[in-house]
């Protein structure tokens, strides 16, 4: 293999290149009679997304897209949580409460806008739709 640039990640691990002639990625061969192929691989390093990545809990929003209201889904947690459903510029436009122990709150829609918004709870967030 004939190297001409490569790219590593903070780990150390090769991600990114190109290359002239043969190269492999443990099973996986690539050949090319080009003199500058680009690839993306990862070679070395700690597999991606498992190093301290931390998980966010699904948010389920049904339905969706909704009109007066939509019913917002998530695992109970033992303390009350703040939920807020925020504009196409980032900017909260309404506050929900969900009380300690429940996985369900229904979200009242009624004057907001139809378009885009993002609702988010903790670190956990979904996209909904008003129409």
């Amino acid at each position: 293999m004939v190297s001409s640039a490569l790219a590593l990640d903070g780990s150390g691990a090769l991600v990114a290149g190109l290359f002239g002639g043969n190269v492999a990625f443990g099973s996986i061969p690539l050949t090319t009679t080009a003199t500058n192929a680009a690839f993306v691989a990862r070679v070395g390093g700690p597999a991606l997304g498992t190093a301290g990545a931390a998980k966010a809990a699904v948010i389920g929003l049904v339905p969706n897209p909704a009109t007066g209201t939509t019913a917002l889904t998530l695992p109970a947690a033992a303390e009350a949580r703040s939920v807020q459903v925020l504009d196409a510029l980032g900017r909260p436009v309404r506050t929900y409460a969900l009380p300690a122990h429940a996985p369900t709150v229904s979200l009242g829609l009624t004057g907001l806008a139809p378009g885009l918004y993002v609702v988010r709870c903790g670190a956990a967030s979904g996209r909904l739709v008003v129409q």
